[in-house]
């Protein structure tokens, strides 16, 4: 493998050989010469071509070789510390995973030797623990399985010690205590699931009442009106009391009304357009609708028209109204135009 930097190899060899050339230190006289001779100096001791990277290597990964470069040191490091900081991440996992084969280990062993104490000693769980702490060697638990042994040992001494009638009686007295705890606990039992089936009767009655007043369509089916029913049907349940669906159904449209009113009573119309621009629009549609279903239950006006009016004569004796003497006039004057004898 070969190491190459930028501004290694030729590059260095050629600075090394042109400061040797040009030991002597330039005077004053020479002027421009120097800063030209120092540039040039500049340009062979410097990093090289900007294109040049920083460090390249040729590098064996999964057995195959991979040429790596970095443009800069910034990168470089960068790349160190990632690779430091994925090695750190992967010594974390491993150790985790150590730790957790470790305890799955404990667990497998432990579960192995719960089997083996079921299959040896079956339900007698006491001479189990018993020979658990004689084996164990700690001083406090075999004491502790002696105080136990040495209890039941005393136990049977006395039985055998009883006079025989003692001794049935005491035979009766433990299987009459047996035959009660088996009752206590039938009957525990027996009220559990009475109470379970009670429960689940109220929750199906509770859930149905919902339902069928949500189904009449006389209020909203919205969230708000179902948690709205769920609470009157709660305090109505608590006091002792059932509602029919269409009850709830009245109840909860006072609540809502209720609160609606409660909200709107003192709102400003303005407010309430800002507020509720999509309920004004309902408002107004429906309001528009019922004026125009009103209009037409109502039954049209037929137009009358005039009955003609008799034609009068002015009278002989007496004067003429004002419109009777221009209703005369217009007759005299039509007649007049057709030819036809005046009228009186």
């Amino acid at each position: 493998m070969s190491t190459m930097f930028s501004g290694a190899g030729g590059s260095t060899a050629g600075s090394v050989s042109q400061g040797a050339g040009g030991a002597t230190t330039p005077t004053a006289t020479e002027g421009g010469n120097t800063n030209q001779s120092t540039g040039n100096q500049q340009q062979a001791t410097g990093s090289g071509s900007s294109d040049s990277p920083f460090f390249k290597e040729t590098i064996k990964v999964d057995g195959k070789d991979v040429e790596i470069a970095f443009k800069s040191k910034q990168e470089l490091l960068a790349e160190i510390q990632k690779a430091r900081a994925s090695s750190k991440r992967f010594e974390e996992g491993a150790k985790a995973r150590k730790e957790a084969e470790a305890i799955r280990e404990e667990a497998y062993k432990a579960k192995q030797e719960a089997d083996q104490l079921r299959e040896k000693y079956g339900d007698n769980s006491l001479q189990a623990a018993i020979d658990s702490a004689i084996q164990s060697g700690d001083p406090q638990r075999i004491k502790r399985a002696r105080e136990v042994m040495e209890n039941q040992l005393a136990g049977l001494i006395r039985q055998d010690m009883m006079d025989p009638k003692e001794r049935e009686l005491e035979q009766e007295r433990r299987l009459r205590q047996a035959r009660e705890k088996e009752l206590q606990d039938y009957k525990t039992k027996e009220e559990k699931a009475a109470h379970e089936q009670q429960v689940n009767h109220f929750r199906q009655e509770f859930t149905n009442t919902i339902i069928g007043a949500l189904e009449t369509g006389a209020v909203p089916n919205t969230d708000w009106t179902s948690a709205i029913m769920a609470n009157l049907m709660r305090h109505n349940m608590q006091r002792g009391l059932k509602l029919t669906p269409e009850a709830l159904v009245e109840k909860t449209k006072s609540v809502i009304m209720g609160q609606v009113n409660g909200l709107l009573a003192k709102t400003p119309g303005e407010q309430l357009i800002e507020w509720f621009p999509d309920l004004v629009k309902k408002v107004r549609a429906a309001d528009l609708a019922r004026i125009k279903g009103r209009q037409m239950q109502q039954p049209k006006k037929t137009l009358e028209t005039p009955k003609p009016q008799e034609t009068q004569t002015p009278p002989k004796n007496g004067y003429m109204s004002p419109d009777e003497w221009r209703e005369w006039t217009k007759k005299r004057a039509l007649a007049a135009q057709a030819g036809r004898p005046l009228p009186d």
